[in-house]
C-alpha cells in the first residue's frame, strides 16, 4: 500500500473516496466490489455518488465499523499503515498520536453537538477461554458510537472502554478477535448477562449467573467449556470489571 503524505506532525493527509473504499473492502474481505455492496447494502449508483460528491456519509462508516469490528477512524484517518490487515488497529499508536491532534479527539469525544463519541479503545485482550493476565492497559486508539445510541442506553461515556477478545469459550456469541464495548460504570448491580470479570487475577469474559444461595455460576456458551461454580463464601475473588454492551466483529 503506497504511504500518505505527512505534514510536520507526522500525520497522515485525509484519504481520497477511492482510499477509503479499499480500506472497506479490505476489512470486509471482499474479492470483488459486489461483496462489500452487498453486506453493506448499498447500490452501485450510490458509490458513483460518494465519488462525485466526494465524500462518504458518516452514516455508511459507522456501519461499515460495526460489520468489521474496525473503529471508524481506520478508515478515515490513515497515517504510515502499510499493513494489509494489522493485527491491531493502531500499531503503536500511543506514540504516533501528536498533541495537537489529542486534544482536537478529545474535544470532539465531549463535544454536545457532535452526532459521534469517541471511546478510548486499551490494548487489553480479555479471554474467552482459561484467563488472560493485564499487566498494563493502554489506550492504543478511539472508538466511534453514535451520541444517540449511548444515550438511549443510559450510558456513562466516561465509563466505556472498549477491548478484544481472545479464545473460543464464548462462541458463538463472541469470537476471538471481537470488539467488546465495556461499561464500567461503578454501581453495576450483578445480574445475569455478559460481564468482564477478574478472577484469580486474570481478566475473563462470561456469562454470568447469580445462584439463591449467594453463590455464582460461571459459564461459556461453548458447551465445550464446563461452567465454573464459585461459592458465597468466595464471591470476593470475582471482581466486576464491566457489563458487556456491544460485540463488534466479523460474522
Amino acid at each position: 500500500m503506497k504511504k500518505l503524505l505527512t505534514d510536520v506532525h507526522g500525520v497522515g493527509e485525509a484519504p481520497s473516496v477511492d482510499q477509503v473504499i479499499e480500506r472497506i473492502a479490505s476489512a470486509l474481505h471482499a474479492r470483488v466490489p459486489a461483496d462489500w455492496m452487498r453486506k453493506m447494502e448499498v447500490q452501485p449508483e450510490t458509490v458513483r455518488t460518494w465519488r462525485k460528491r466526494g465524500k462518504i456519509p458518516s452514516s455508511q462508516l459507522m456501519k461499515v465499523s460495526e460489520l468489521s469490528g474496525r473503529p471508524v477512524e481506520w478508515f478515515t484517518r490513515w497515517r504510515y499503515l502499510d499493513e494489509e490487515e494489522p493485527s491491531n488497529f493502531f500499531p503503536g499508536r500511543e506514540k504516533q498520536i501528536s498533541r495537537t491532534e489529542e486534544k482536537q479527539e478529545q474535544e470532539r469525544s465531549t463535544d454536545p453537538s457532535s452526532d459521534f463519541l469517541f471511546v478510548p479503545q486499551l490494548n487489553v485482550r480479555t479471554s474467552a477461554g482459561a484467563g488472560q493476565m493485564v499487566e498494563e492497559e493502554i489506550e492504543i486508539g478511539r472508538f466511534a458510537f453514535r451520541r444517540s445510541w449511548i444515550e438511549r442506553k443510559g450510558l456513562i461515556p466516561g465509563k466505556l472502554r472498549v477491548i478484544s477478545a481472545r479464545g473460543r469459550s464464548m462462541e458463538p456469541t463472541v469470537r476471538d478477535g471481537d470488539i467488546l464495548l465495556v461499561d464500567t460504570s461503578e454501581q453495576l448491580k450483578l445480574s445475569e448477562g455478559m460481564y468482564v470479570i477478574d478472577y484469580g487475577g486474570e481478566s475473563r469474559c462470561k456469562r454470568l449467573m447469580p445462584l439463591v444461595d449467594g453463590g455464582l455460576r460461571i459459564c461459556s456458551d461453548n458447551p465445550e467449556w464446563p461452567a465454573e461454580e464459585v461459592k458465597p463464601g468466595a464471591i470476593d475473588q470475582v471482581r466486576l470489571v464491566g457489563k458487556i454492551i456491544w460485540i463488534g466483529g466479523e460474522r
